[in-house]
C-alpha cells in the first residue's frame, strides 16, 4: 500500500500551521514594539494648542505633561514634553494660576510662556518665580487690557532648573497613653524631590467671570 497520502498530509499540516503562525507573531510584533513616538514639534506654531476654558471646567485644570500631549525642540537642541494653551477671550481681567504638585519623588518646574496670535513669547516666566504654597509650587499671571495680544500659553520644564532637588518635611505624631495621661510623642521625616522632565500641574482661571462659569459647571453636571 502507497504511503504517498501519509506523506503528502505531513507536509501540508506543517505549511498550513505556519500560515495561521505568521499573522500572530505579526500583531504580537507590533504589540510589544509600538512605534516610535512623534518627532518634536521644532516650532511653538507646530503644537497642537487645547481650550485652557475647557480643561478648567471640565478637568479642574488638571493637566500631565508628557511626550504622547506634546514635545518642544528648543533653540539648544533639548527636546521636552511642552502643552499649548489657548487663552479665553479678555472680556474681564482674570489671572492664570499654574501649580506643580510637590507628590511622590519627583515635581515638574515649568516655564511659563505668554505668546501672541503669530506664537512669539511676550512674557515668559522661569521656574524660579515658582512660589511654595503648601504642597505644591505655583505661580499666578495677571491677565488685563495690556496683555490682549496674548492668545496661548506655552508649559514644559524650565531647563534652566532640571535636575534641582527640594526638600519636602512631613511631621507624624501619635499619642500614647502612660498611666496618669497621654503624651504625644512624633517625629519629622525628610525626604528629597528631584525637577523631572514631565509631570503634574494645575491651570486654573481666578476672577469672578470663572467663579461663576466654574458653579455653573458643576450644577449642569448634577
Amino acid at each position: 500500500m502507497s504511503s504517498a497520502p501519509n506523506s503528502l498530509r505531513a507536509s501540508v499540516w506543517p505549511a498550513v500551521w505556519l500560515a495561521g503562525l505568521v499573522p500572530w507573531v505579526s500583531a504580537h510584533a507590533a504589540t510589544d514594539h509600538p512605534p516610535d513616538a512623534a518627532p518634536c514639534a521644532t516650532a511653538r506654531a507646530e503644537l497642537k494648542a487645547h481650550d485652557l476654558a475647557e480643561i478648567f471646567l471640565k478637568q479642574q485644570g488638571k493637566v500631565e505633561l508628557k511626550r504622547a500631549v506634546g514635545c518642544l525642540k528648543l533653540e539648544n537642541g533639548m527636546e521636552l514634553p511642552a502643552m499649548l494653551l489657548s487663552l479665553p477671550p479678555l472680556d474681564n481681567p482674570y489671572s492664570i494660576r499654574v501649580a506643580a504638585p510637590t507628590r511622590g519623588s519627583s515635581y515638574l518646574q515649568p516655564r511659563i510662556e505668554m505668546l501672541d496670535a503669530q506664537y512669539h513669547p511676550l512674557r515668559s516666566y522661569g521656574a524660579e518665580r515658582l512660589k511654595r504654597r503648601g504642597m505644591e509650587m505655583s505661580l499666578e499671571v495677571f491677565m488685563n487690557a495690556a496683555n490682549a495680544e496674548e492668545r496661548f500659553v506655552l508649559l514644559y520644564a524650565d531647563p534652566e532648573h532640571l535636575g534641582d532637588t527640594d526638600q519636602k518635611t512631613t511631621s507624624q505624631s501619635q499619642a500614647l497613653f502612660v498611666g496618669t495621661g497621654f503624651v504625644i510623642t512624633g517625629n519629622d521625616r525628610t525626604a528629597s524631590l528631584r525637577s523631572a522632565t514631565d509631570g503634574e500641574l494645575t491651570v486654573q482661571l481666578l476672577g469672578e467671570q470663572w467663579e461663576k462659569a466654574l458653579r455653573a459647571a458643576r450644577n449642569r453636571g448634577r
